[in-house]
């Protein structure tokens, strides 16, 4: 079989291995999050990445079989952010658009959302219809509450290890219409003071030991800009811990609410165990596209390497700072962020690295960086490890690679990020080509010897023949 697909038994809803994995979402016919309803481990992309990796199609050359790794079917989202609105009899709902519309499609119940989720959503909906919140109107540019962001807290260590994901709490983002919160009116505060008072107190049960805690921490996102944009620049946390932290690859992580985490952290943990197998221990390793750094902190902590970071969100600096103060110092003096552009002069942090690791948005590497994997300054990478959310983007990227450089294709491998839909992350290795050293030179004297070797050896023969 071309792809093998690895699939947690604890993750399947199937009642038989036979029976096609399916997705049982009431929502389907209508939200357009999920394309796929059934075959949730198998999505036809990853064939599509079979036939390009392991058949050959890239470099003409057989590859080991390729995998795709499905941790979780349903309650895989850990992270999500939903539009806030009010039907046409004035309930509130937070869903999705519609594709190419702004309609809003409530999912009270999503089967990708972790459980949480959906419980976080609901007491949402409840107090936001109660205290009669003012929900942003499109339409008439009014109303305060745009969106609502949700991330589930996965590695809480109070909780014994087997309910860390089943329990975790959420933390909870309300994007606000205003500039900031200085700029808002005292009647506008108060309501936004009213309703994240509520969201703390009916999220957590108080003295009731029996009831497990809801709600993580609440902040507010200010955004008065009118366009598809989500967050704003300006934060304000209004409840609970200052920071998340998630245990990624064997390493505590720091998260802001601002902060780009990866939806399924299950998967992500695969995807970083998988690196590390491909890392050499001590290696110099650059990471262009950081982000808060978990794949960096991840390999300096269990490969020992010295790491170059590079993202050019100024945001991720302080949760980077909080992860590096919880290291031993001799990991920690290992870790380096740079906030900069991966285009911006990426030859200085490819002179003196072993190792490329790249995990771009969806649109692919930048022009400039890939200019410099091919270039000269790069001579001294001997490994690039490619981590793509965008499938279309890696093959573009991977043939550019391997046409214009020193590269080949040395493993590839995918993980299921997000059943339900065609997108797989996939995992590439290319490795430098090996040069055959130079031929060394003839010089005259080497020649001057091997005839007077020659010569002399001709006399004895001669000599001999006389005797």
């Amino acid at each position: 079989e071309r792809t093998r697909h690895v699939v947690s038994s604890a993750s399947r809803t199937c009642s038989t291995m036979a029976r096609a994995c399916r997705l049982d979402c009431v929502h389907f016919a209508t939200c357009d999050g999920c394309t796929h309803e059934t075959n949730l481990d198998a999505p036809p992309a990853s064939a599509r990445a079979a036939r390009f990796f392991h058949d050959g199609t890239v470099d003409g050359k057989k590859h080991a079989p390729w995998t795709l790794q499905t941790p979780k079917t349903h309650g895989w989202r850990c992270r999500a952010r939903l539009v806030a609105t009010r039907d046409d009899d004035g309930r509130v709902e937070l869903g999705l658009y519609r594709r190419g519309t702004h309609d809003v499609v409530d999912i009270p119940e999503c089967r990708a959302h972790h459980p949480r989720l959906n419980e976080a959503a609901a007491l949402l909906r409840r107090l936001m219809q109660g205290l009669r919140v003012s929900v942003h109107d499109e339409d008439r540019k009014a109303g305060k509450l745009r969106y609502v962001q949700l991330a589930v807290w996965t590695s809480d260590t109070s909780l014994p290890k087997h309910q860390r994901y089943d329990q975790g709490r959420v933390q909870v983002t309300l994007v606000w219409h205003a500039k900031s919160y200085e700029a808002m009116a005292p009647t506008e505060r108060k309501e936004l003071h009213r309703l994240c008072a509520y969201i703390w107190r009916e999220g957590r049960p108080g003295q009731d030991k029996t009831v497990q805690e809801l709600i993580h921490s609440v902040w507010v996102n200010f955004n008065a800009a009118d366009t598809n944009v989500v967050l704003g620049p300006k934060w304000k946390r209004m409840e609970g811990p200052s920071w998340m932290w998630e245990r990624l690859g064997g390493a505590e992580v720091c998260f802001h609410p601002g902060s780009f985490s990866q939806a399924n952290l299950t998967a992500f943990d695969l995807a970083l165990k998988a690196i590390q197998n491909q890392v050499p221990k001590g290696a110099r390793v650059a990471e262009f596209y950081a982000g808060v750094g978990a794949i960096g902190v991840s390999l300096a902590a269990s490969r020992n390497c010295a790491v170059d970071m590079i993202e050019v969100n100024a945001h991720v600096r302080e949760p980077f700072n909080q992860t590096k103060a919880r290291l031993p110092p001799e990991t920690r003096d290992r870790l380096h962020m740079n906030i900069v552009s991966a285009e911006e002069m990426p030859e200085r942090f490819l002179a003196n690295a072993d190792v490329v690791v790249v995990d771009p948005p969806r649109k692919g590497l930048d022009p400039g960086l890939m200019s410099a994997l091919n270039s000269d300054k790069s001579k001294k990478v001997q490994k690039i490890i490619y981590l793509s959310c965008g499938y279309d983007a890696l093959e573009r990227d991977v043939l550019q690679l391997l046409e214009e450089g020193d590269w080949d294709v040395a493993h590839a491998e995918a993980f299921n990020f997000f059943p339900g839909t065609d997108s797989i992350e996939t995992l590439v290795v290319l490795q430098r080509k090996a040069t055959k050293p130079p031929t060394p030179k003839k010089s005259k004297q080497n020649k001057s010897k091997k005839k007077a070797k020659r010569k002399n050896r001709a006399t004895s023969t001669t000599a001999a023949s006389e005797t």
